[in-house]
């Protein structure tokens, strides 16, 4: 699959799949990937909102997983929580 994005200088964003021909030009970037990613047929999620200041994503890796990775990493299990800083 191959899908194209261009920002026009007019402020409107152009999407192109070169599969099935399908161009599609709107002022909503995100509108512009959803329907290119429709044409092409995997449902499109879009990226999650920002967190909030201080709040930070982890990632969750499982202790099954531990011989995951580069050799020389210490495996710790992690947990995914949205944790807040002080």
């Amino acid at each position: 699959m191959s899908l194209h994005f261009h920002r026009n200088p007019d402020d409107t964003t152009t999407g192109r799949n070169d599969d099935s021909g399908f161009t599609v030009t709107h002022a909503d970037e995100e509108e512009v990937k959803r329907l290119l990613y429709e044409d092409a047929g995997p449902a499109y999620t879009p990226p999650p909102p920002p967190g909030t200041s201080g709040v930070h994503r982890f990632s969750l890796v499982h202790e099954d997983f531990e011989a995951t990775g580069f050799g020389d990493e210490v495996s710790v299990p992690e947990r995914s929580e949205s944790m807040r800083c002080p």
